[in-house]
């Protein structure tokens, strides 16, 4: 495999790629959009499965820090969350994902509403489909 100019292949590239086409096949299959929150999301889990914590802390280190000190656990876990534009869950997922769908369906009509609460009653709004079910709702406000 040549990229033109005798050099030899990016083997990191070419297994990352790999590694995201992955998951992208099981985001489709999930019928998740292909939208920046669908790809952040893929990033994300590439990034873990190429580095590992370890990885991604040693990165992070390296890359926030101009001196040899550690990052203590709170710092590693706000630049994680700053640089994956990820946020601190309050209480357990549950209860996280029910106050951004309660808060979603405010002026969503009461038919579309109930749906909503349906499917979350249900255990079928997760966190990994939270944010395509955010922007539903916001669809369905729009129709109304």
């Amino acid at each position: 495999m040549s990229n033109g100019n005798n050099d030899t292949p990016n083997w990191d590239k070419i297994t990352e790629g790999k590694v995201r086409h992955g998951f992208a096949i099981e985001a489709f299959k999930k019928g998740m959009t292909l939208d920046r929150d669908t790809m952040n999301e893929v990033d994300r889990w590439v990034y873990f499965v190429i580095h590992g914590l370890d990885g991604i802390e040693k990165i992070l280190e390296k890359g926030v820090l101009d001196t040899n000190k550690k990052l203590d656990e709170d710092e590693v876990q706000k630049v994680i969350i700053d640089k994956f534009d990820g946020e601190i869950l309050k209480g357990t997922e549950e209860e996280h994902i029910a106050v951004k769908i309660n808060s979603a369906i405010e002026g969503l009509g009461k038919k579309d509403a109930n749906k909503v609460l349906k499917s979350l009653k249900d255990g079928k709004i997760t966190l990994a489909n939270l944010d395509t079910c955010l922007t539903r709702i916001e669809t369905m406000k729009q129709r109304d």
